[in-house]
């Protein structure tokens, strides 16, 4: 069976890592400022089980680059609505942003239920959800109604999750090893350590990488998966690895490690880009953008042809 990533999306304050730590026991907000203020500000990580990870992503506007590089990763979506609030503005610029990413289906967990308990309302929040994602050509695999005080309907989701990869396995689109990189830090002892899912291919302990797009090799000393020590990383796992005589300042999220001599870094791309249905701007000539290209932002400026 192949690993699979899950990443959340919704509003602030609707509850996404309450439920992330009910559904795992982990609580993925790490930071102190993070616990300090009660909000989510970077990604975070946990195992559903052997095969399944959860990654937590900030609802705050002001942090939706960090949203974006963990939605990068992730292969299926777990919306979360609050039964107080409903479909917010936040919402749909996460289902948005995953459908603009090719994540087109999930699950959607109407959280905070104890708050509100009318049946006539709940069914108008799941019509509201139904729509919204419909709209946006999502896929909804199921609803779920959760209260992550009581921990009501929790298990229920976890028990249709895993009942439905149980068997399903991802197939690479070419033999070339690639991922991008989300986490890079540390650890005495070791020395510099990646985090990413591995978009394509498989990748072995000893086997040489090319970093981008600072473009220098080095060779991978260990491989780490779901907790454990493992020989090789495949396509869609979730991996930490170790990699061999990494200056400082040379790697960060948003590189790229890959097989050598298969990418180059560029400064021109030809893109062909798709605005959403709710904007009501235009793209000009000269215009100076941000670009998400993987786990990284970059500013650019368009040029018309």
């Amino acid at each position: 069976m192949s690993q699979f990533v899950l990443g959340t999306a919704g509003h602030i304050d609707h509850g996404k890592t309450s439920l992330v730590k009910n559904l795992t026991g982990t609580n993925t907000d790490r930071l102190i400022e993070e616990r300090e203020r009660g909000m989510t500000i970077d990604l975070g990580f946990a195992y559903l089980n052997d095969f399944i990870t959860l990654i937590d992503v900030p609802g705050h506007e002001k942090f939706i680059r960090n949203m974006t590089a963990g939605a990068a990763s992730i292969h299926f979506g777990l919306i979360v609505v609050a039964a107080d609030d409903g479909v917010m503005p936040q919402t749909k610029e996460h289902i948005d942003i995953l459908t603009l990413l090719g994540v087109n289906e999930g699950w959607v967990a109407i959280t905070k239920t104890d708050l509100n308990q009318d049946e006539e309302w709940l069914e108008l929040i799941e019509l509201d959800i139904f729509e919204c994602l419909q709209k946006r050509g999502f896929n909804l695999i199921s609803t779920h109604r959760v209260n992550n005080i009581s921990g009501d309907g929790i298990s229920s989701l976890k028990k249709n999750i895993i009942n439905f990869f149980n068997g399903k396995k991802n197939k690479s689109q070419t033999e070339y090893f690639r991922m991008n990189v989300d986490r890079f830090f540390s650890k005495k002892g070791f020395g510099t350590i990646v985090t990413g899912t591995v978009l394509n291919g498989d990748i072995s302990v000893g086997d040489k990488i090319e970093v981008l797009p600072s473009q220098f090799s080095t060779k991978i000393r260990g491989i780490h998966s779901h907790g454990a020590s493992k020989n090789t990383a495949h396509v869609s796992d979730r991996a930490a690895i170790n990699l061999s005589n990494v200056r400082k300042k040379t790697i960060y999220r948003g590189s790229v490690i890959c097989t050598p001599g298969i990418m180059k870094p560029t400064k021109r791309i030809i893109a062909f880009i798709k605005m959403i249905g709710s904007t009501n701007w235009y793209i000009n000539n000269k215009q100076r953008l941000r670009f998400h290209f993987g786990t990284r932002v970059v500013l650019g400026r368009v040029q018309n042809f």
